[in-house]
């Protein structure tokens, strides 16, 4: 590993710290990627770009390209999944429990703390996020297999990030009341 990556620390790379709009920013890159990924497989399969030699294979291998290409974008909002999480855990950390520690440890356990320090939730937001925790552990722990990913798609990024958006201003403004 490089030597700046060892000697890495939060320091090196945090200055303004998270916030609600933290959530939205990483949504619209993941699609700015996915988007640019599909003009450019667009871009390939124009017909006047396939020469005449190929027409026939060309379905074909169009074909076999957006597969690929569907597989990497389901990727792509896994990943999206783990940045969201790690940001709402990040969130609650700093701005939340003020990086207070009282030994207990884990996303379920953070949350419990934020609750007991007065900061509300509903049970359903509790049991939902507990279900994202919980597959956000199962992407992290025992990763999907290539070429068969879990089908996760913009619109369930869209339903976290729209849960911990929610949350996050509600307890920015019960901080700010405090």
């Amino acid at each position: 590993m490089r030597d700046e990556l060892v000697k890495l620390s939060e320091q090196d790379y945090r200055l303004y710290g998270v916030h609600s709009g933290s959530y939205d920013y990483t949504c619209r890159v993941i699609k700015n990627f996915i988007e640019a990924r599909k003009r450019d497989v667009d871009e390939q399969f124009k017909e006047e770009n396939i020469p005449a030699e190929f027409a026939d294979a060309a379905v074909e291998v169009e074909s076999d390209v957006r597969y690929y290409a569907h597989i990497e974008e389901s990727y792509l909002w896994q990943l999206c999944i783990l940045r969201l999480h790690g940001l709402f855990e990040l969130f609650i950390t700093e701005k939340i429990l003020s990086n207070s520690n009282d030994g207990r440890r884990g996303f379920m356990a953070k949350l419990t703390r934020a609750r007991e320090s007065g900061f509300t939730m509903s049970d359903d937001e509790a049991n939902e996020l507990e279900q994202w925790n919980k597959l956000r552990n199962m992407l992290t722990h025992v990763p999907p297999e290539d070429y068969h990913p879990v089908a996760i798609d913009e619109l369930d990024a869209k339903e976290y990030s729209h849960l911990i958006t929610n949350l996050s201003r509600r307890w920015e403004d019960q901080s700010n009341e405090a």
